[in-house]
């Protein structure tokens, strides 16, 4: 059904229960109690009586009302044409139609289109609630004003009706046999006025809820606090009647006409000599000079404070042309007086300097000339490669000359430290390593025998030359000499040592079983790692015993004395020649010899740190000759080498030992005993023969004991 028919329906109904009269309308109706409201005030608003309400009610006697709750009130017959004896929620089946038939023409011509309609029943809904309404054979709906009251049909036989607004509106139910209609009465919720009253939160303002109306009276303090409560009041209602009254604050009364000092009291209180002060009615007049801005700021302050007016004519004395040339403070400006104006003359070396003088001048009031001219700074001298490298190192005594090519350090140092710390800055700015590639081994120039000459040194062969050569890397030539250096000497002394008899003796030493581990190790708190053994220990008594019972052998003890950061180098062996087959241009075949180093060979470089440590860098190298594994070239028995090598870098106190140990080496020996003659004999001789396996292990064990020398002065 559409609204516009819903509209029809409804007048149409309005005619019909016109036709019918009052006369069955009932004398009373539902009211809800509200918070304040007595059986007087009732009385009063439904003009009657409170017997009148007791007897309608039932009461014998007077008794308070309690909020929500509903009691019946008189209604004058021409203003309810809806009424309802039953309870709100249950509505009773439907009247029978009416027997006889309005005399209105509009109606007759009315039901000649739509059946007569029962008379409505009342449906009283609470704002923000809702009720559920058992209409079994439901099948449409319709409502007059949804912004009163919304319909919603929830099942097959159940309506759903939600008060939205105070206010009344039709309800139009079309069943499969009948029609039903509701007048839907919205009422507003019981303790709407408390919930106003704390939402407007003020004492002064008092609400009456008159049917859908709101009352709003009393005093508020703002204009905004008016707006504030009426737009509260419109949430609950339409209809809004505002009569508050906004508070006008008091006028404060009029202080009194202070008394003005007089000008000579203005004087004494501003106390800068040059100010006078003149009264024009309320108004000071400041006139006169004072030497500074400052001072004429600070005339007017006092005044301030002492009149309500004050007009500042005071001058300020202009600056002299010493005055603005310690102002301007720049040593190549002069400032000159004239008697009509102050030049200035000179130069400057920036923009940005012309203008801050210009700046300065302003505040000479008075004509300023300004000749200053703007001179760009000669450009600054070429710092060459050599003296940026000589800047890093920070050493006077250093002298650098060359290039990015290459570089040399001349001149001396303090200490060993600042030398190496004075090649790795250099190093840096050429862009090389810090520290330089190891220098390869040189190999010795192999020799060649050649038949009725001899020994000669066999020839190069020649090389062309590279098609696509690299850039030549830079170089760096060390002529840095340190002055009075300190003088270490070096004792050295390299054991072998056999572990299988050690174990045998029932001696475990840790420091000798774990590779690369010193003997007897102490930390450095210096550097935190470990610095080896103090000479104090009894190691040396140790490895005493061990050679006395042949289980030791000392290989090499040699010592040196050597400057700090200066390489000791020792080589205790021998070299072996090994003949080498090669092929020369123009000769042909010839057979080469090829001398090969064996034996010990071990490096030592101490430096003396500036905290008194002597730092060691160590690099050992030992091998011996094997003739198990030989090899036969051309008749000569040429025997292998079995090689064992360590190196470390340490940082030691003077007469403190390092030991490198950990170069363990394992023979396996087989020993075989025959009777001479009898062992020789097919098949039976294997009777007279034994073998024995045995298996040695030996380490080899490196004690390096730096010493500081100092050297005697005669």
């Amino acid at each position: 059904m559409g609204r516009l028919e819903a509209f029809m329906l409804v007048a149409t109904l309005c005619v019909g229960m016109a036709g019918q009269g009052m006369a069955q309308a009932p004398a009373w109706a539902w009211h809800t109690v509200q918070k304040g409201e007595t059986l007087p005030s009732l009385a009063q608003r439904y003009q009657t009586t409170v017997a009148a309400l007791m007897k309608l009610n039932g009461w014998t006697t007077p008794r308070p009302l309690r909020p929500g709750e509903r009691i019946k009130v008189p209604v004058k017959p021409h203003q309810s044409s809806t009424p309802s004896a039953k309870p709100m929620g249950n509505p009773a089946s439907p009247p029978k139609a009416p027997t006889q038939p309005p005399s209105s023409q509009g109606v007759l011509v009315a039901r000649k289109v739509l059946p007569s309609l029962p008379q409505p029943r009342l449906l009283q809904v609470t704002v923000g609630k809702a009720i559920a309404l058992k209409v079994p054979g439901l099948r449409s709906v319709s409502v007059a004003a949804p912004e009163i009251a919304d319909v919603q049909v929830l099942t097959a036989d159940t309506l759903g009706v939600l008060g939205k607004k105070v206010g009344n509106t039709s309800l139009i139910v079309v069943t499969a046999t009948q029609t039903m209609v509701w007048e839907v009465q919205v009422t507003p919720e019981p303790f709407l006025r408390e919930r106003l009253q704390q939402l407007i939160g003020l004492p002064t303002v008092t609400i009456e809820v008159v049917k859908d109306a709101i009352i709003l009276t009393g005093t508020v303090p703002t204009q905004s606090e008016r707006e504030r409560a009426t737009a509260l009041a419109r949430l609950f209602a339409t209809t809004v009647l505002d009569l508050l009254r906004v508070e006008e604050p008091p006028t404060p009364p009029t202080p009194p006409k202070p008394t003005l000092p007089s000008p000579e009291e203005i004087e004494r209180a501003i106390g800068i000599k040059g100010v006078r002060v003149r009264l024009v009615g309320d108004s000071a007049v400041l006139e006169g000079t004072v030497e500074t801005p400052d001072e004429a700021t600070r005339a007017e302050k006092v005044a301030v404070l002492l009149v309500p007016k004050v007009i500042n004519l005071l001058q300020v004395r202009p600056l002299s042309a010493d005055e603005l040339q310690a102002l301007i403070a720049i040593p190549t400006v002069k400032v000159r007086e004239t008697p009509e104006a102050l030049v200035l003359e000179g130069t400057v070396l920036t923009q940005e300097d012309l203008n801050r003088l210009n700046e300065l001048a302003g505040q000479a009031r008075r004509k300023v000339v300004n000749w200053v001219k703007v001179v760009a700074p000669p450009p600054p001298p070429t710092v060459t490669f050599a003296q940026k490298v000589k800047d890093a190192i920070g050493i006077p005594t250093v002298e650098v000359q060359g290039d990015e090519k290459g570089l040399v350090l001349s001149g001396t140092v303090a200490t060993q430290a600042e030398k190496e710390r004075a090649l790795r800055i250099a190093r840096f700015m050429l862009g090389l390593p810090p520290v330089p590639p190891p220098t390869p081994p040189t190999t010795p120039t192999p020799l060649m025998v050649v038949p009725g000459v001899g020994a000669a040194p066999m020839p190069t062969p020649p090389t062309g030359a590279p098609t696509g050569a690299a850039p030549a890397e830079p170089r760096l030539l060390d002529l840095l000499e340190v002055k009075g250096g300190k003088q270490i000497r070096v004792e050295l002394r390299v054991l072998e040592i056999n572990r299988t008899a050690l174990r045998d003796l029932g001696v475990n030493f840790p420091a000798l079983a774990a590779p690369g581990v010193a003997i007897g190790q102490i930390p450095n708190p210096a550097t935190g790692g470990v610095t080896g053994v103090a000479q104090r220990t009894p190691i040396q008594a140790f490895l005493q015993a061990l050679e006395q019972r042949n289980v030791a052998r000392t290989l090499s003890a040699p010592s040196a004395v050597v400057l700090s950061g200066q390489e000791a180098r020792f080589n205790v062996g021998g070299e072996i020649p090994i003949p080498v087959a090669t092929v020369a241009p123009g000769v042909g075949t010839t057979t080469a010899v090829e001398f090969r180093p064996f034996g010990l060979v071990m490096s030592v470089l101490p430096t003396v740190e500036p905290n008194g440590k002597i730092r060691l860098t160590v690099s050992a190298e030992v091998s011996e000759l094997d003739f198990t594994i030989a090899v036969t070239i051309g008749g000569a028995v040429i025997p292998g080498t079995r090689t064992r090598k360590a190196s470390t870098q340490v940082e030691l106190a003077s007469q403190e030992t390092l030991v490198m140990s950990g170069l363990v080496q394992r023979l396996t020996q087989t020993i075989i005993n025959r009777v001479p003659l009898l062992s020789k004999i097919p098949i039976l001789g294997e009777l007279f023969t034994s073998r024995r396996f045995q298996q040695g292990e030996t380490e080899l064990a490196i004690l390096v004991t730096p010493v500081l020398v100092e050297p005697t002065e005669r």
